[in-house]
């Protein structure tokens, strides 16, 4: 931030005006897995780095500069930096800040235990024919708390009536249970590579 305030102020620099747009972190997600995920994941995964257990930058130029000491440290270890077309990293970042906000690191181990506590595979694996529940090993996007929210917004009402119908009581989940079960389910997610998409949003224009 300060060496972008000075070069600012040098007294040959011409005022610049730039057409500033927040990224999407829709097409953030397809730069992140076409990018970044052969490395990096949100929550842990085996021989990845996990980017919750990474402090959070707090601002734009804060990731600019942790991608600017990340690219010799990639190198180093036998990676390439990966080129990004107009609009990708802001998108990225849109992407990063999204998870951050979203998610918490829980304990895949543990949420195991509390789908198996919780009986939730009895509805989606084992009787799934039967109840029409959907298929969560099949899954290839991750669960947040505002997706999981979002599903039972929809579909609670029909999965209540099930559950009465199969003399299964409605899951209390305490503390930490919901955190847990949700690094459980993103542990068995289904990666899926996306390809490079055009960015649609115009240039910065000066």
């Amino acid at each position: 931030m300060d060496l972008v305030t000075f070069l600012s102020k040098l007294p040959d620099n011409e005022p610049q005006h730039y057409a500033f747009a927040v990224g999407e972190p829709g097409l953030g997600r397809n730069v992140f897995e076409r990018a970044c995920v052969s490395c990096h994941s949100f929550g842990p995964q085996k021989s990845k780095i996990d980017l919750l257990t990474k402090s959070a930058p707090s601002s734009v130029t804060d990731y600019i500069a942790d991608m600017w000491n990340h690219a010799p440290e990639m190198r180093s270890k036998g990676g390439q930096t990966e080129q990004l077309g107009s609009g990708d990293m802001r998108n990225l970042i849109a992407f990063l800040f999204a998870q951050r906000f979203f998610f918490e690191p829980g304990d895949a181990a543990k949420g195991r235990k509390v789908c198996e506590t919780k009986s939730c595979g009895n509805c989606h694996e084992m009787r799934r024919t039967q109840t029409g529940a959907p298929d969560l090993t099949q899954a290839s996007e991750a669960f947040s708390p505002i997706t999981l929210t979002a599903s039972i917004w929809r579909h609670g009402p029909a999965m209540l009536k099930t559950m009465r119908q199969q003399n299964i009581e409605w899951p209390v989940f305490e503390k930490s249970e919901m955190t847990d079960l949700i690094a459980w389910l993103n542990s068995r997610i289904i990666t899926k590579i996306a390809p490079k998409t055009l960015d649609p949003s115009p240039a910065p224009v000066r």
